[in-house]
């Protein structure tokens, strides 16, 4: 059940769940997630499911949550986590991610600024919301705020910093990264392409180490067309 619930496979999910002769709060969040991942329509069944579990733990609470703010549906999730009788950092981030994505952007602060602690992940969430905003300070201050920031907050930065045209900054970014990938390396090449510095944008890529998993001819028409 839980292997077909991670590859979203609803019906091979629903199948071993139907023959189960014992269940459990585990079991029915395994196919919470199943319902989740499956498709968009599938929604409606999962808080269906959720609804007629007889007993709900944290995670299966956390697990509504997480379909419903993945999806964007903000009304059901806030009502589920609401309704939470605890909460963990997975259920606060997922909220504060869902509503950085639809731009409610002050909503998501508020809820970030409520959660008792915070990891990479919520600051993560944050950042995102903020840059999607293109509120660059407040982004950079959560930036420089943060103390165990990981591969994916070095590279919001930087795009952060590129999507507003900072180059520069951008660049400082890419400068102190202390490791790279090359979903970092890609970026900054791509930035260069978009502000039309064709030289500069050859230049990190011959020095990308990955430059073989992504031809430059590709990424010239990818980001031209």
């Amino acid at each position: 059940l839980t292997a077909n619930a991670q590859n979203g496979d609803l019906a091979a999910a629903k199948e071993v769940f139907d023959k189960m002769p014992h269940r459990d709060v585990v079991t029915w969040t395994a196919l919470i997630g199943a319902c989740a991942r499956a498709c968009h329509g599938d929604l409606d069944r999962a808080k269906a499911l959720f609804d007629h579990i007889p007993e709900r733990d944290l995670v299966c609470w956390t697990a509504m949550v997480e379909a419903a703010a993945g999806r964007v549906e903000l009304e059901i999730a806030a009502a589920v986590f609401d309704r939470m009788p605890a909460r963990n950092v997975v259920s606060w981030t997922a909220m504060v991610a869902a509503l950085g994505q639809e731009l409610r952007v002050d909503d998501a602060r508020l809820l970030f600024d409520a959660m008792p602690e915070h990891d990479t992940i919520s600051r993560n969430a944050m950042l995102f919301g903020l840059g999607k905003m293109g509120r660059v300070e407040e982004s950079k201050a959560m930036f420089d705020a943060m103390s165990d920031r990981s591969m994916v907050s070095w590279t919001a930065m930087l795009a952060i910093f590129g999507r507003m045209g900072q180059l520069d900054r951008a660049e400082g970014v890419f400068d102190r990264m202390p490791k790279r990938d090359v979903v970092t390396w890609t970026a900054l090449v791509t930035l260069y392409i978009q502000d039309g510095q064709m030289e500069a944008a050859k230049a990190v890529y011959d020095r990308m180490p990955q430059a073989d998993i992504v031809p430059w001819n590709a990424m010239l028409q990818a980001k031209i067309h």
